[in-house]
This record gives structure tokens, sequence and C-alpha cells, in this order.
């Protein structure tokens, strides 16, 4: 491949009018602020990663692997594109033994097989992500009150979710920081690129993320019609990869996805780079461009409160007779306002449950002494290193709050 083939191909995947993953998505959104940089500065030499001046071979190495992800996953023909995504998954050999280059109809079931892997990964999410938001809204007040628990921004603010249908565009853009970095994992993991972007996983973390791997090629294998049950077990898969990551308990950018993909939004940003991460606009590009620094921070904070209450709750290990109670009176609230398109979010005296059965007082306890060492108060973990990530930037002279 030469420099020209690889800017030919850039350019077909770059056209002005190319489209993306939202038909509604900006693309002139303001850069970082001069406040923000100096906090997220901060933030990445505290980390010891991908500092601007340090670790430039590896954030060449991310942005051109990046780059080779999203063009095996957009809509362009595979001729169009096959130089920004060479095939790195499989070394074949002839009967001669001499390496066999990959043919037309090699590279197009690859190509096609990572948009597949991609998109499966994208509908776990939007069906069993959206499903886990829908039931957080089913619990009391006080609850939404721990989930908030290490927001020092907003003491004793209640934690409020993106279920409702009005904040689907929101909801979705979230969602996108969540599913890029899964993606981008399982992608880069079959193309044995992680250790070279910094990311050096144990055996555990592996398995992690060639269960998700796996769950799909079920899907796939089977044939499943679109849809919740279709791509549960994918779902399942990936829970577990990120709640493991969120209890990591010596998490460092090297060794822990979530904090990993932090340092790459903040270099990203810093940078002000035409990277596709930040900015740029790149056919079908799963992460969207009109989500600023803060904005992916708070998706990030958002979504790890709502996998944290999920985990929580089913760790509560009690007689089923409790357990059989909490649901009954959790599935009696109406939720139907998430679907309506007038309203607004019922105030939390709507809610007439009392909640003081031993098993409410029992799970409420529970709940309480969990949740926040999922979502930073425990040092070490990858929800501690962000939220320290926030500090950072809301305590630079003139930051936004």
């Amino acid at each position: 491949m030469t420099n020209e083939e690889y800017r030919v191909a850039l350019a077909a995947a770059t056209l002005p009018n190319t489209p993306t993953d939202r038909t509604d998505e900006r693309h002139d959104v303001p850069a970082i602020t001069k406040e923000d940089c100096a906090g997220c500065e901060k933030w990445l030499r505290d980390i010891g990663f991908l500092y601007p001046g340090k670790d430039d071979e590896t954030w060449e190495k991310i942005k051109s692997n990046w780059i080779g992800f999203i063009a095996a996953t957009c809509r362009i023909p595979p001729s169009k594109v096959a130089p920004l995504a060479p095939n790195r998954k499989i070394v074949r050999f002839s009967s001669s033994g001499t390496v066999t280059s990959e043919s037309q109809a090699e590279r197009n079931r690859r190509f096609r097989q990572d948009l597949q892997q991609r998109m499966r990964i994208q509908a776990s999410f939007w069906n069993h992500l959206d499903g886990l938001e829908g039931l957080t809204e089913r619990w009391p007040h006080k609850v939404f009150v721990m989930m908030n628990s290490q927001d020092r921004s907003q003491p004793g603010a209640a934690f409020e979710t993106l279920a409702a249908i009005w904040d689907l565009g929101k909801r979705r853009r979230y969602q996108a920081i969540w599913t890029s970095l899964v993606a981008f994992l399982v992608h880069s993991n079959d193309e044995d690129t992680l250790g070279e972007m910094g990311l050096k996983l144990d055996d555990d973390q592996i398995d992690d993320i060639l269960d998700v791997k796996e769950q799909i090629t079920y899907v796939d294998l089977l044939g499943l019609e679109p849809g919740p049950d279709a791509v549960s077990g994918v779902w399942d898969a990936v829970q577990r990869l990120l709640v493991n990551a969120m209890e990591e308990k010596e998490s460092t950018a090297r060794n822990n996805p979530l904090v990993w993909w932090m340092c790459i939004l903040v270099r990203s940003a810093l940078s002000g780079e035409m990277d596709f991460i930040s900015s740029g606009k790149f056919n079908r590009n799963p992460i969207p461009m009109d989500v600023d620094m803060r904005g992916r921070m708070e998706a990030i904070v958002h979504y790890s409160k709502v996998l944290a209450l999920d985990a929580a709750f089913h760790s509560w290990d009690v007689q089923q007779e409790w357990v059989h109670e909490v649901q009954c009176d959790l599935n009696s609230v109406d939720n139907t306002w998430i679907d309506g398109e007038k309203g607004g979010r019922p105030a939390p005296s709507m809610d007439k449950r009392t909640c003081s059965s031993e098993a409410w007082q029992s799970v409420l306890a529970h709940i309480e002494s969990c949740i926040p060492d999922y979502v930073g108060a425990k040092e070490g973990t990858a929800m501690h290193r962000i939220r320290r990530l926030e500090d950072d930037m809301n305590s630079s002279p003139g930051a936004g709050h």
C-alpha cells in the first residue's frame, strides 16, 4: 500500500456529505476550552499515559488503528477503503509455505463480518441498556440520591435517567461512547493490536473480550432474527466485561479498558487533530462528534451508575421471599410516562411506597453500601480515576461547572 492509496481511500470515507451514525449530528462543536485543557493535561500527567509529548508512538498507533476500525465497519465498498483497514487478523499460507494475499471475496467477507460485529454490539446496548435504564426508573427517590453519592459538584442531587423518549438523542449519543469502546476492544483484540496501543490485559480480561466475540459468533451462526432475545447473550458478555472493569482494584490506563479509553478521549480533545475521535466526518463513524469532552466524561459516569445499580441489586443475597417482595413492588411502578411525547418526569412525592419493610430496608442498605465503590469511592478503581478528571477540570481557574 502506498501513501497515495491511503490518501485516496481516506478521502473516499470523509466526503463532506458522507453520512455518520446520526442524521442530526453537528460538526460545528467548539474545541475544548483553555480552562478545561489545563484540567485534562493535569489528569493525563497524573495518570501517566498519553500526556502530550509522551507516548507519542502509542498515540500514533491508536489513531491509525481507530481509522482502521471505523473503515472496516463503515458502509463504503471495501474496494474503496481497503488501504485504511488492511487484513491483520489471519495469516494464511499456501501449500508452498509462502504467505498468500487476501482475495477480493475474502476481503469483502472480512469487512462484512466486522460491520456485523459492531452492529451486534450496538444492538445489545440499544435493546438491553435501554431496558436497564427503564428499570432504574422504578426505584424510589432515595436510591437516585445514593447513585449520585460521589458527585461532588452537586451534593445531594438525585440521579436522572435518560429513559424518557425526549432524551433519546442524548441517550444514543451517551451510549455510543460506550459502544465505541467495546466494539474497538473486540476489533483490536481480533487484530492483536491492544498491546501496541498501550493496553496490557491479563488472561481474565482477554477472556471477557473473547466472550463478547463468542456470543456474537453464536448469534451469526444461528441466524437469529434481530431483537432483544437475539443479542441477550451478547449483552450479558458486554455487561460482564464492563462491570469487571469497574471492579478492578488497581486500575491504570495500561491495564483497564475504561481508564485507557478515557485517556484516548482526553488526548484526542487536547490534540485538536482531525482524528475522527473528537473531530472530523467519517462514514458511519460510531462515536458522535457533537458530544464534547465534558459530555463524554458525563456519559461514562452516567452509565457507570446504571450498571452499578444493577450489579448491586443482583449481588443482594437474601431469602427469595424478600427478593420477590422487592421485585413485585418495583414491577408495580407505572413507567408509561417515559414513552410519552408530552408531560414530564413524575415528582418524587407521587411515589406512595413507604419501603419500610425488612426486605426493603435490607436492599436499600445493600445498595447504599455497594454503589459508592462502583462509581468512584474506592481508590484505585477505574471510576475513581475517571472522577478525578472531573475534579481536575472543575478545579481549573475559570472552568465551566
